[in-house]
């Protein structure tokens, strides 16, 4: 289940008002199992995501925040070869935001 090659990469802002976060995943083509359907190992294809967040403080008890998730729209591919795939996967676009209370 491990991948060849993998990498992360993230910026980041912040000061008294606003905190930011942009950051992106990836990993190599890994095996999901040596012996799948037809005896066939199965993979997932490489797959890379971006993710973001950004947090403002209205005061210095209340912070209004949103999170971005798989920005990419990514989908995870299995397959026992590239000409073969077995299914395509994905969680879509997810958005996130809120209010938080500190006292």
């Amino acid at each position: 289940g491990l991948s060849r090659t993998s990498y992360n990469a993230g910026v980041y802002y912040e000061d008294a008002r606003i905190s930011a976060r942009l950051s992106y995943n990836w990993r190599s083509r890994w095996l999901i199992t040596a012996s799948g359907r037809g005896g066939l190992p199965e993979y997932n294809d490489a797959f890379g995501t971006m993710d973001m967040s950004v947090d403002y403080n209205l005061t210095k008890q209340v912070t209004v925040f949103v999170d971005g998730v798989n920005l990419t729209n990514a989908a995870y591919i299995q397959e026992n070869d590239p000409l073969r795939r077995l299914s395509n996967e994905t969680d879509g676009l997810k958005v996130f935001f809120g209010v938080r209370f500190r006292n």
